[in-house]
């Protein structure tokens, strides 16, 4: 009776934006068709992976050639299919995706990455043979048996030119989150929300508008960890992470979402006004209120849009209640012309490490000139 072949799981995004490896908790994603060299020794084994991995196709129905392959730091990049860590690869995956979104500084560029391009396969194959089996599904489990790889072409709405570009520090803060999360509450919370927000920031037309903000809000409530009155408790903790020196505050009349009626009066800023406003939104929606599409502005700014960029910010402050985790955040929200933008806090950046250099060194303000030439 011949031996059993030894089968093989391949993990892998197949529309990946990386350009280099990258660490995130215990894996490592690499781009296997520029990795130099791969790990995967050459041989047959490598080809059977390329084989797998050419099938995966653009539009023209050539090689998209956009694989990277995830694996455990020191290994290959295979594993064996019934020690495949999906949930942690799904975790890792959402980090990656978040991090590559957010070091963007432009959103909506021809390179911009979605959740899409971070994507995860998972391929079991047999070496010598070109049997290969997909499972795929999360209601309806299914499995594909193939005899050969069957081609798969790139949906539209994935966009095959994005480029990952990631803050170093924003990578290693999310892989002591990945590494903590079972014992570290806050971490725990990062990671889970990030997986919430995964799902909204898809770029396909299937996730509507209504999804997307009910989703949004949920990524909130884990990450923020909301309380008993969720709307109140919103609008503090967006206050608390977001806030920036001497904002105006005015009246704003809370209301009963759902009898219309006057609460009472608040004096709110405006970064406070938007997260009242967005959880009105959320709450409509959840009670199945009449929906416009003006809805969903806050202004002229899209409701999916600001939340985004709140959230941003308060990924960034709460990765520093992280225990080992020493990410500095300097980010902020500013308002300009009744609109709302992503701050990098470069000015704050400066201003901090020109105070620790001075304070390293005894110097008083007045030798402000000296560690402001040391800090640059």
């Amino acid at each position: 009776m011949p031996a059993k072949r030894k089968r093989w799981a391949v993990a892998f995004m197949p529309w990946s934006p990386l350009m280099a490896e990258v660490t995130m908790g215990k894996f490592t994603a690499w781009p296997f068709y520029s990795a130099t060299p791969a790990r995967i020794p050459a041989g047959p084994l490598l080809e059977q992976v390329r084989g797998i991995l050419d099938c995966y196709v653009d539009g023209s129905r050539r090689p998209a050639r956009k694989a990277a392959v995830i694996s455990l730091h020191e290994g290959n990049g295979l594993f064996s299919p019934r020690a495949v860590p999906w949930d942690a690869l799904g975790a890792a995956a959402a980090a990656l995706a978040f991090a590559s979104v957010d070091g963007s500084d432009q959103h909506l560029s021809h390179h911009s990455c979605t959740a899409d391009n971070f994507k995860v396969n998972l391929c079991t194959f047999t070496p010598g043979t070109r049997a290969t089996r997909m499972t795929c599904g999360a209601i309806l489990r299914r499995t594909i048996f193939a005899a050969d790889p069957q081609q798969v072409a790139a949906l539209d709405h994935v966009n095959l030119e994005a480029h990952a570009h990631f803050d170093p520090e924003m990578l290693d803060a999310l892989s002591v989150c990945l590494l903590k999360e079972a014992e570290e509450p806050a971490a725990s919370r990062i990671v889970r929300s990030l997986r919430v927000w995964q799902s909204a920031y898809v770029n396909t037309e299937e996730v509507d508008s209504t999804t997307r903000i009910l989703l949004m809000a949920v990524a909130f409530e884990i990450l923020l960890q909301l309380g008993n009155h969720p709307r109140k408790d919103f609008r503090a903790k967006i206050h608390d992470l977001c806030r920036g020196p001497r904002e105006p505050r005015r009246p704003y009349g809370i209301v009963n979402t759902r009898t219309g009626s006057l609460i009472c009066q608040e004096l709110l800023t405006y970064k406070q006004i938007w997260a009242e406003e967005f959880y009105k939104l959320r709450d409509r929606i959840v009670h199945g209120n009449p929906m416009s599409a003006e809805s969903f502005k806050h202004g002229s700014q899209h409701h999916f849009w600001l939340a985004f960029l709140f959230y941003r910010v308060c990924v960034r402050k709460m990765l520093g209640q992280v225990r080992g985790c020493s990410y500095p955040c300097y980010a902020g929200v500013k308002r300009k012309d009744k609109s709302f933008a992503f701050d990098k806090g470069e000015r704050r950046r400066t201003y901090e490490i020109v105070r620790r250099v001075m304070a390293h060194h005894g110097i008083a303000k007045g030798g402000l000139g000296r560690a402001t030439s040391e800090a640059t």
